[in-house]
């Protein structure tokens, strides 16, 4: 299961972390080295065909990156389309993914169509401030849905805190990019309620990359409670919870794939 661990701002924590680096404005690495594995597609792809029905779709990722989970669905879409607030993340995806991309905020997509899949996989519900924003949201995203549509979030619960710290919680193999190689982990530095420090570690060997690009940020982790706050958000209703490994049904703890359709 590839990580599902966001973007967030940086922080020194007290240590000199060359603050002006950030992955995010690298598309091609952060796309190689955040891409969505077969098994983290064949869960989405079969919620998207249990709640909306066969293929093809119009698919939006509100907060698309470098589109590396808009580019799995484009042999079974009939549009895709991306907004971020980055502009080199709206380039990329436009010229590497095909898909017609904008540069915005998430929370308001400005995009002349509507969607049957409306897609946000790679946790950055984990930004969103608390849980009427994110209910607020959900419902701003509903109003962008074609008849039969869905929205499909990935949510990061609260889990029991790790018995020491800091602690790895994920390391890619080397993968080859423009003219090298890359590698990205992630440690657990604190586990604080509703909310975890970590530190994400980009190391490159060629190409002209960085050498080292390390960035920590908090990431928000939602108390279960939540799911009972997202039952119901404005015109929508929560259709599924699925174990985000695996698609089954299961409860609000760690990653979890959320379902919503119009009420």
């Amino acid at each position: 299961m590839s990580a599902h661990i966001v973007a967030g701002p940086v922080l020194t924590g007290g240590e000199a972390l060359a603050p002006a680096l950030n992955l995010y404005r690298f598309p091609h690495l952060y796309d190689v080295l955040k891409a969505p594995d077969d098994g983290d597609v064949a869960v989405v792809r079969e919620l998207i065909e249990r709640f909306v029905g066969p293929a093809p779709w119009a698919i939006l990722d509100p907060a698309c990156g470098p589109g590396n989970w808009l580019r799995p669905f484009a042999p079974h879409a009939a549009l895709l389309a991306g907004n971020d607030n980055c502009p080199e993340m709206v380039e990329y995806t436009r010229a590497c993914v095909g898909a017609h991309t904008v540069l915005g905020d998430m929370y308001d997509p400005q995009l002349p169509h509507t969607f049957d899949v409306i897609l946000e996989a790679s946790g950055v519900t984990s930004l969103v401030p608390d849980a009427a924003t994110l209910c607020r949201w959900v419902g701003t995203l509903g109003s962008l849905l074609s008849k039969g549509g869905a929205v499909v979030l990935l949510m990061n619960f609260e889990t029991p805190p790790a018995a020491e710290l800091p602690a790895a919680l994920w390391q890619s193999d080397w993968r080859p990019v423009p003219g090298g190689f890359a590698r990205i982990r992630y440690d657990l530095l604190a586990d604080m309620p509703g909310a975890q420090r970590i530190r994400r570690t980009v190391e490159t060997e060629g190409g002209g990359w960085p050498p080292l690009i390390v960035e920590d940020y908090d990431l928000s982790v939602w108390p279960s409670d939540t799911l009972q706050a997202l039952a119901a958000p404005p015109g929508m209703r929560l259709r599924a919870c699925v174990d985000a490994a695996n698609g089954q049904a299961a409860d609000a703890q760690g990653e979890r794939l959320l379902v919503f359709t119009a009420a």
